[in-house]
Order: structure tokens, then sequence, then C-alpha cells
């Protein structure tokens, strides 16, 4: 995980930037990376690309879904049944949330800062 002095020490990369501010786990980051880099995919192809079980690549897609990152469109199979095709969202989108969040961030350390003097004497 990529903490905020981190981020802005070195040559952070977007996805560094979206792990930081999203508190996106290793995993996370790897499934983003892997479906961004090959499009829609289902949770099985994820699964197999990138040799992990089911369980665990559900879990950070729930997490990437969770956070505006990526979303799912449900699919039905001829015989029955369904299942969802998982796609990262699109760029704007993914940077209006962020921007979103970083005001949030920054509102929140704004309000720690004004309260480090009082804080720091008791």
């Amino acid at each position: 995980m990529v903490n905020v002095t981190e981020l802005t020490r070195r040559g952070s990369t977007c996805t560094d930037f979206l792990t930081c501010i999203y508190d996106l786990s290793t995993s996370d980051a790897y499934v983003f990376n892997v479906l961004k880099a090959n499009g829609t995919m289902t949770l099985d192809q994820l699964s197999q690309k990138i040799q992990r079980n089911r369980s665990t690549v559900f879990k950070s897609l729930q997490r990437l879904v969770s956070v505006g990152l990526v979303y799912k469109t449900p699919k039905t199979l001829q015989a029955g049944g369904k299942y969802y095709e998982f796609h990262v969202n699109d760029p704007s989108v993914i940077k209006k949330r962020a921007e979103g969040v970083v005001m949030d961030i920054q509102s929140s350390m704004k309000k720690l800062l004004n309260n480090l003097e009082a804080d720091l004497k008791n």
C-alpha cells in the first residue's frame, strides 16, 4: 500500500494514487491493472489470467466496484442462470470521483491541522 508521503516523494503512478486514496490492497490494485490492460472480463477469466482463486478475485472486484473504479454488467446464459462482466470505469468518471475523495481528504487534513496545537498541548 502507498501512503501519502510516498505518493508525493517518488514517481508515483495513477494506480499508486488510486491505491492510496481508496485504501486498496495489493491484490485489488493488481486485479484493477489486469482488467485495465485486458478490457472486459468475467470473474472466471480474471481468475485464470492472474492464477488466483475465484473468491480472492471476487473480493477485489467487490472492492473495486464499491469505490467506482470498476462496474459490472449482468449477462444471461441461454441455459439459464447469469454471470457478470467486469469493466474498468471511464477515466473521466474515475477522475471525477477521485477529485471528490481528494477534496474530502483535504478537508479532513485541514481540520486535523487546525486542531494540532490544542491536541499536542493536552
